[in-house]
């Protein structure tokens, strides 16, 4: 039987203190807890800023240091820190990345036109795998950065108008 603390812990990995609320599950500062962005560690920051900017349509918000060498790029949809995630493209050293570096899941994009970023990807040479296009049901892609890590798009279903 798992209790409440395992419990909590496991819905914490899987969606964070949303679904933590939500279940009842959650401390008031649990619940006010949430996953500001997710790092990648990077073989070429340029290639990939390249990617997330031009392709997938992020925005750059600062680069660390600000001067000299970049070892790290923050991107957001907006262009700005706030209550948005932050995707932090991090080359530290030239250490290769290890095999399965996508293992850890994928980026989740929510973009307002899948298909179009498909197309700039695919154009552009990445891999692009498109899941699902049921009449009225989600869009959904898969593309694979210059990494290897894959970045989900997944267009919500348009709203039905109720009569």
């Amino acid at each position: 039987m798992i209790d409440g603390t395992e419990m909590r812990r496991i819905l914490s990995c899987l969606s964070g203190a949303t679904v933590l609320a939500w279940s009842g599950l959650a401390t008031a500062q649990e619940a006010a807890l949430r996953v500001s962005g997710v790092g990648l560690n990077v073989t070429n920051i340029e290639r990939s800023a390249k990617f997330y900017t031009e392709i997938i349509g992020l925005k750059t918000v600062m680069r660390v240091p600000m001067q000299g060498e970049t070892r790290e790029l923050v991107l957001s949809a907006s262009g700005k820190i706030g209550d948005e995630a932050i995707v932090v493209l991090a080359k530290l050293d030239n250490t290769p990345l290890k095999a399965g570096r996508q293992g850890f899941g994928r980026v989740i994009t929510n973009p307002p036109d899948t298909m179009a970023i498909v197309r700039r990807a695919q154009a552009a040479g990445y891999k692009a795998h498109v899941h699902s296009t049921g009449a009225g049901g989600p869009v959904v892609a898969m593309v694979e950065d210059p990494d290897g890590y894959l970045v989900e798009l997944y267009q919500r279903p348009a709203e039905t108008p109720k009569p």
